[in-house]
């Protein structure tokens, strides 16, 4: 049984390259070239895709999803509550 992703395809390689960013400031900067990655569709597939991660690979990689999820999640809720107007670079700095 062939298992398929949650997340847009047209996101998939960038996802898989922010998964791969080791510390938060790597996140931050790869966040603030690819700013599209910050959508409710990709945080949320990212999320269900972790959790069948869990499942069929080693915990480390679905702890990465997990996080990176809750980081998009975040920062859509903030850009949705302000509209478009608050700086990526305050969330990380607050880390």
């Amino acid at each position: 049984m062939e298992r398929t992703s949650k997340i847009p395809q047209e996101y998939v390689e960038d996802v898989a390259n922010f998964l791969d960013q080791e510390k938060y400031e790597d996140c931050r900067e790869y966040l603030i070239k690819h700013y599209k990655l910050i959508d409710r569709k990709v945080a949320d597939g990212l999320f269900e895709d972790s959790l069948t991660t869990f499942v069929e690979y080693p915990p480390q990689y679905g702890a990465r999803m997990v996080r990176c999820s809750q980081i998009l999640t975040y920062l859509c809720d903030i850009k949705e509550a302000t509209h478009g107007q608050q700086d990526i670079t305050l969330f990380f700095y607050r880390l």
